[in-house]
């Protein structure tokens, strides 16, 4: 994707991989030979040295309370008919990770799948949701001094100063 190129501030969630090895996994059983290339992608992607946000404490915390949140369980959990057979796409619950790994890091998200974090974006505001297909922002943090002004907030020159500033990823 041209958006990798153009970026030079970009993080791999732990949970964006996981979702990538579930769709390559699924792809296998039907079509080896894609699957062959969508390994060596992803092996690529992996080597290219882009950092990773591992799941350690601060992402598992934010994790635990979106995961439990009921308003979001359409976002990993599976859908079962009266039989218990799946209905829809298995769901792994990963674009909940991804939204803990954006909120503990404070980090905007870079996604075609819109829809899914708007929702959680509904409840959890996230630090920004940005299509790189459409190069459109869906939501952007906006600086925390223009939220919550405090007056008389001057900095050594007088100027009112923020240490948050929200950029948006070219």
């Amino acid at each position: 994707m041209e958006f990798l190129k153009t970026t030079d501030n970009f993080y791999l969630p732990a949970g964006a991989l996981i979702e990538l090895l579930m769709g390559i996994t699924r792809v296998c059983a039907t079509n080896p030979i894609k699957a062959v290339k969508l390994s060596n992608w992803y092996h690529e992607l992996m080597r290219s040295g882009i950092p990773i946000i591992d799941t350690a404490r601060d992402v598992i915390e934010i994790f635990g309370v979106l995961i439990a949140d009921d308003r979001l369980k359409n976002l990993w959990e599976d859908r079962v008919d009266r039989k218990g057979d799946l209905v829809g796409k298995v769901r792994g619950g990963q674009d909940v990770h991804i939204a803990a790994a954006a909120l503990a890091r404070r980090l905007p998200i870079a996604t075609m799948n819109v829809k899914h974090f708007m929702r959680i974006n509904e409840m959890y505001p996230l630090p920004g949701i940005y299509n790189p297909e459409t190069r459109v922002w869906h939501a952007k943090m906006e600086p925390l001094a223009s939220l919550y002004p405090i007056e008389n907030n001057t900095g050594p020159s007088g100027v009112l100063t923020s240490d948050f500033e929200a950029k948006p990823i070219s």
